[in-house]
């Protein structure tokens, strides 16, 4: 019997759709009428709302480049996973800028998949607090206001293979027990602001805490080097306080399994910039010279 009853519940499962046309316009009408389990396909499209999402898969039809998802109230997270087992994926996530708000943000939760999003424009891309045990993969975090990952009190992720780039103080933030997290082949270019005498973006990757921190084998842009990558991390070297991180070995090519930005979101800024053809290779040694 009870075999049969979880079989049920598993072929039970739906498909609904999103969109113009459908009998859902916005995802989180979607989501309050769908039962645990089921699958929200949302069409291309650009959506004007905050989301509060359980228990559901999320994903969009086309892509992120096709389904844009702003937030209508700018001081709430334009995603806000409230359950465990929650999967989202391919969308454009964009606008949360008020204080402490996030493109995507997972408070107190596990075993999410949150893969193949575009977030831009908000405070932090994508946010965990006191979360573990989930995937956060093949994201570009792009242009935010202060952090493009930001983990809280999140311990035990798999933080692999994003694009992490442009976001204006930090790629990369840890604080407060962020332990015990796989970060590694990410693409870590250009967050923070350009120091002339270290020749590097300071700090792409912040340690906030006391706890040492692994994050090997990501690539930080072209010609950088031991002393350059060493000068774009703030850990016990900047402050006797905190954990020291380690991130060699480095690649020095971009992570072929991470996304390559769509164009129109690769902010080329700076006279380093020497080419976007299958990877963006910046140049940090030329850099505003």
């Amino acid at each position: 019997m009870a075999v049969f009853a979880a079989f049920t519940s598993v072929a039970s499962a739906a498909d609904i759709y999103v969109g113009p046309g459908e009998t859902y316009t916005t995802i989180q009408a979607a989501v309050t009428a769908a039962n645990e389990g089921d699958t929200i396909i949302v069409r291309d499209d650009t959506y004007n709302e905050n989301v509060n999402v359980a228990h559901l898969t999320i994903q969009s039809q086309n892509g992120s480049a096709n389904c844009i998802v702003n937030a209508s109230v700018n001081t709430s997270h334009v995603f806000d996973v409230t359950a465990d087992y929650v999967n989202i994926s391919g969308f454009t996530v964009e606008n949360a800028t008020g204080s402490d708000k996030a493109g995507i943000y997972l408070s107190g939760r596990q075993h999410c998949n949150i893969s193949d999003n575009n977030v831009t424009n908000n405070f932090a891309g994508i946010f965990l607090s006191h979360s573990s045990n989930n995937n956060l993969t093949g994201n570009t975090a792009n242009s935010n206001t202060l952090y493009g990952i930001y983990l809280y009190s999140s311990s035990s992720n798999n933080v692999s293979c994003n694009w992490v780039q442009n976001n204006s103080v930090n790629g990369f933030r840890l604080y407060d027990g962020s332990t015990g997290n796989t970060i590694k082949n990410n693409n870590i270019i250009v967050n923070g602001v350009y120091n002339d005498s270290t020749e590097c973006y300071e700090y792409q990757f912040y340690n906030d805490q006391s706890d040492n921190v692994e994050a090997k084998h990501n690539y930080w842009g072209a010609a950088m080097t031991n002393d350059t990558i060493n000068a774009s991390i703030y850990d016990w070297q900047d402050n006797s306080d905190k954990g020291n991180v380690t991130f060699y070995e480095f690649r020095t090519s971009p992570a072929p399994c991470a996304p390559i930005p769509e164009l129109p979101t690769v902010v080329l800024f700076s006279v380093g910039l020497v080419a976007l053809a299958g990877y963006v290779v910046y140049n940090r040694r030329r850099s505003e010279k």
